[in-house]
């Protein structure tokens, strides 16, 4: 599974017992160059003292001077602006093929000076779009979500982001480019013509489950994570019971077990993954009890968010090659996943 969550400091050195994992990068990594305005400001200043020496004017070259100090001041003012600062970056909300990743990214000051003019930006395709931090005031942080592209299912690493500022005076640049090692989950897109196939309904002696309805009440179960919110015995928790869902058995019970088998007439892997993909969102929608049997993946009949992420995650890593994992058949059960 990918990384929950990455963290990287700039600061002056690593702090003691770092490790690579930590994300710890140090000021050798901050790069500073002058701006375009800080070229022409130099040139100004070289002409301005060419013109103070050839007339022999102690008064320009003195404020030549004065303008050198003031642009070595603003090197260190534009160093010390980054410095300190704390980036945390977690994994996004998974999404489906084609559309944006949103990942979670946490800018901290540790210090106690303000910092100001803080630019974020990602270093691949979505260059073009910045995200500013006017003001960040010391031990303040500032939560930021970074788009990322997500055109093909699978896993989708956060690119490479750029944190630079032009601070105070805008003629120097510093940056950073960070690297996290956090990744988020694209499910397939979502697409098919083919209805629910009648070969996936399941009876209870087919399946060997004990099958779900909605006719007949049979009682109540304790709530396990997972759970529809539809079934919450809401009265019950009402008069100060403990969280139940309700239980509902009769002849409208239905399963689906969704097989490779199904998906077999359509063209490639993609457009099978696609397909699987819409029956369990329709099944899901319907409050129906559904597995997934693909090759390397054996999902047995269940329910709720969790069970959906759990067929969904399971079809976005399939492999391209629809291979699968062979001799290596992952079985998750309901009592697992549940408590995933």
């Amino acid at each position: 599974m990918p990384r929950a969550e990455h963290t990287i400091i700039l600061e002056q050195a690593p702090r003691p017992g770092a490790t690579p994992d930590t994300g710890q990068w140090t000021m050798r990594r901050v790069y500073i160059l002058p701006s375009t305005a800080g070229f022409c400001f130099a040139l100004s200043l070289f002409i301005m003292l060419v013109g103070a020496m050839n007339y022999n004017n102690n008064l320009g070259m003195a404020l030549v001077f004065l303008l050198i100090g003031v642009g070595l001041q603003t090197t260190l003012q534009t160093w010390r602006n980054l410095r300190g600062l704390v980036l945390r970056a977690r994994a996004p909300k998974a999404v489906f093929a084609g559309q944006q990743l949103q990942f979670p990214v946490q800018l901290e000051n540790s210090g106690r000076e303000w910092r100001r003019a803080l630019v974020l930006s990602l270093a691949g395709p979505d260059s073009r779009r910045e995200y500013c931090v006017q003001e960040l005031a010391g031990g303040r942080s500032r939560r930021l979500f970074l788009d990322c592209a997500a055109p093909r299912r699978g896993l989708c690493r956060l690119q490479r982001v750029r944190l630079d500022t032009l601070f105070p005076l805008g003629l120097l640049r510093a940056w950073a480019l960070l690297d996290f090692e956090v990744q988020g989950i694209v499910y397939p897109r979502a697409s098919g013509t083919t209805t629910l196939p009648p070969c996936g309904t399941l009876t209870g002696t087919a399946a060997g489950q004990q099958q779900f309805g909605v006719d007949d009440f049979a009682g109540l179960n304790k709530y396990r994570p997972g759970d529809r919110l539809s079934t919450i015995a809401w009265k019950t928790l009402a008069r100060g019971g403990p969280l139940m869902v309700k239980h509902f058995t009769g002849e409208g019970a239905r399963s689906l077990l969704f097989e490779w088998q199904h998906v077999a007439h359509l063209g490639n892997t993609e457009q099978r993954l696609s397909q699987l993909c819409l029956w369990i969102i329709q099944a899901s929608a319907s409050g129906m009890q559904y597995g997934l049997r693909i090759p390397g993946v054996n999902i047995s009949l269940g329910d709720g968010r969790v069970h959906l992420d759990q067929c969904l995650t399971a079809l976005a890593l399939f492999p391209a090659d629809g291979s699968g994992a062979p001799g290596q058949q992952q079985t998750v059960e309901p009592e697992e996943y549940r408590a995933a």
